[in-house]
């Protein structure tokens, strides 16, 4: 996930590590909000996949915060 500032200048916010793919954000109180999902379960590829679906394991979402001093906490995994 990167930040894009009015001027152009780009930085990395956040990085989803495999499985886990950004699926949505939010920002609100001055942090980013991001929904993960599980993603690829073959392992990581070049191609973005999200498996849609609701179960025991894929699909399942987290909830990241990212505060705005960078640091990222992990709030909820639904499973």
């Amino acid at each position: 996930m990167f930040k894009v500032t009015p001027v152009g200048e780009v930085s990395k916010v956040l990085e989803s590590s495999w499985p886990w793919a950004p699926s949505g954000v939010a920002v609100a109180g001055g942090h980013l909000y991001v929904i993960e999902r599980l993603g690829n379960f073959y392992g990581p590829s070049g191609i973005l996949s999200v498996i849609p679906r609701t179960g025991w394991l894929f699909g399942t979402p987290r909830v990241r915060k990212v505060s705005s001093d960078g640091t990222v906490t992990t709030l909820v995994r639904v499973r």
